[in-house]
């Protein structure tokens, strides 16, 4: 039926997605599916654990600004690890989100800091604008 298609469309996709490497989470007699295939990955990249809170939580809140590195792979890195967190249930606003950007700036960038940090309500798209059009200054 249709929904067979699309669960065998969509494990065809996952395939040519992943890394090869990955691949032996999904070949398994057992999923022969997409939503299969997506809970296999899932449960090994996603686990809903203490452990792996802690350690994405410290990631988020320590995430270092290398300034060797484009501001955008910081942007990136925050806002993947806060995809991370919330995947699994941790609650973040987007007023915890960026804090995290303006607490872990390179001291290099104090005055656009201190002037986010005035600001009273920002977005994370007002703050990764500010800081990519300060980088390019």
């Amino acid at each position: 039926d249709e929904w067979d298609q699309h669960a065998d469309k969509a494990c065809l996709i996952i395939g040519l997605t992943i890394d090869p490497s990955q691949y032996s989470y999904i070949q398994n007699p057992a999923i022969s599916n997409g939503p299969e295939a997506w809970t296999a990955l899932k449960n090994v990249y996603e686990q809903n654990s203490r452990a792996n809170w802690i350690t994405l939580k410290h990631a988020f809140y320590g995430y270092p600004h290398d300034t060797k590195k484009p501001i955008r792979d910081y942007v990136n890195g925050i806002t993947n690890l806060a995809a991370q967190l919330q995947s699994i249930g941790i609650q973040l606003t987007d007023e915890d989100i960026c804090d995290v950007f303006i607490w872990n700036l390179n001291p290099i960038f104090a005055n656009i800091a201190g002037a986010l940090a005035a600001t009273k309500t920002l977005t994370i798209s007002d703050i990764s604008g500010a800081l990519i059009e300060e980088e390019s200054c």
